[in-house]
């Protein structure tokens, strides 16, 4: 990704076509062309709460990003000496905080922690309803 005034372009973007300011997707990145409504983070130790979040996101209007940690015994485990899948579930669990839990502690305890939760929420307009509207525009409707 290249930059351009605080514009970002990716190797195939025309540079007469900037896709706006580079976004900041854990604390919702608004451009005119892209807002992302919701920011959530899961890990796989925590299938019940992943659910959820991933729910929410499909449900919710527009663009939601999801981050799901799942961990990888067969290659990554096995490459750095991690142990079995088991082993790495539990340190997911003894290794992960609730952002709402993470908040209300001194960040010398959170740091090093894999936070989770809803991180950024917000009901916007869709950039596809207002594409649409852009349209019945220029079409005289």
């Amino acid at each position: 990704i290249h930059t351009a005034g605080g514009q970002y372009f990716t190797a195939t973007s025309s540079r007469a076509v900037l896709t706006g300011t580079t976004p900041d997707l854990v604390n919702g990145a608004t451009t005119e062309r892209i807002t992302v409504n919701g920011s959530t983070r899961g890990v796989a130790y925590n299938a019940l709460e992943l659910e959820k979040l991933i729910e929410t996101a499909l449900t919710k209007k527009g663009f939601s990003l999801v981050e799901a940690i799942s961990p990888c015994p067969t290659l990554y485990g096995r490459l750095n000496k991690e142990g079995s899948a088991v082993k790495m579930l539990q340190w997911q669990k003894a290794n992960t905080i609730n952002i709402k839990a993470a908040e209300k502690l001194p960040m010398d305890q959170v740091s090093g922690k894999i936070v989770t939760g809803i991180f950024h929420d917000v009901e916007t307009i869709p950039y596809t309803e207002i594409y649409d509207r852009i349209i019945r525009k220029a079409q005289g409707k």
